[in-house]
């Protein structure tokens, strides 16, 4: 059990990427908390789920784009659990718009829950964490920019450059900060976000000729957060089944 009796905080945690990684954190020990903000019957699937094979979970539904929504699911973390030893800032929302169809509305929203929950959320979860504790952010390819989706883009290169800067700053309390940037992953988001529409062309450009699975990321989360990475800490993980190669 890479993860025996750690508590971890799994944003965005009922569906996709996010229920994948806390059923895989369950799998090996953890205590997690389920994330939600609107899918309550998923995030109770996956809490029962996990217990019925022996694991804890709760599931808590807080905004993590809003101060108040923080507040209360680091209180009702440590309230359940005692504490918390890993983050997994996931939550996240896209827009494809080009520049012209752009609007400050879609911008504000991508950002407060792509950028400012994540600097808000590891504000409050960092002060509490033991030596040893593990944030994990969920950025993507996206990062690199290119035409279309410009702010979503600008939201998950600011969480690359966020990941460097708080590793730096948290690596003395023994805080590890890292960053996973998956590539075309087959979840609702990908549907969202329609790039379902370009799937012949992502699946030509990547060499291993198939979209990531949410198991993926997860895989490599579980890496990340276990002591096996325990020398790692400010890198942006890039996995696209070679997609992107540099």
């Amino acid at each position: 059990m890479k993860l025996q009796d750690k508590v971890a905080i799994v944003t965005g945690g009922s569906r996709g990427i996010g229920a994948c990684v806390a059923r895989e954190f369950a799998a090996q020990g953890a205590k997690v908390v389920v994330n939600y903000l609107n899918s309550q019957e998923k995030a109770d699937v996956i809490v029962a789920d996990i217990i019925k094979q022996g694991g804890l979970a709760i599931a808590v539904q807080a905004d993590v784009s809003q101060q108040s929504g923080i507040d209360t699911l680091v209180e009702q973390a440590c309230t359940a659990f005692g504490g918390v030893d890993i983050l997994v800032n996931n939550a996240g929302w896209a827009t494809l718009e080009r520049l012209q169809d752009i609007t400050l509305a879609d911008t504000k929203k991508q950002f407060e829950l792509n950028v400012f929950g994540p600097i808000f959320l590891t504000q409050k979860v960092s002060a509490i964490m033991p030596t040893g504790s593990v944030i994990i952010n969920i950025s993507s390819i996206a990062a690199k920019g290119g035409a279309g989706g410009s702010i979503y883009s600008a939201t998950k290169a600011a969480i690359n450059t966020l990941t460097k800067c708080y590793a730096a700053e948290l690596g003395d309390k023994g805080i590890r900060v890292n960053a996973i940037a998956p590539g075309a992953v087959e979840t609702d988001l990908y549907i969202e976000a329609g790039l379902f529409k370009r799937e012949d062309e992502i699946i030509g450009q990547t060499p291993l000729k198939r979209l990531g699975q949410p198991q993926d990321i997860a895989s490599l989360a579980l890496f990340l957060a276990s002591e096996d990475s325990s020398w790692i800490t400010g890198e942006v993980i890039q996995i696209s089944g070679g997609r992107f190669m540099s």
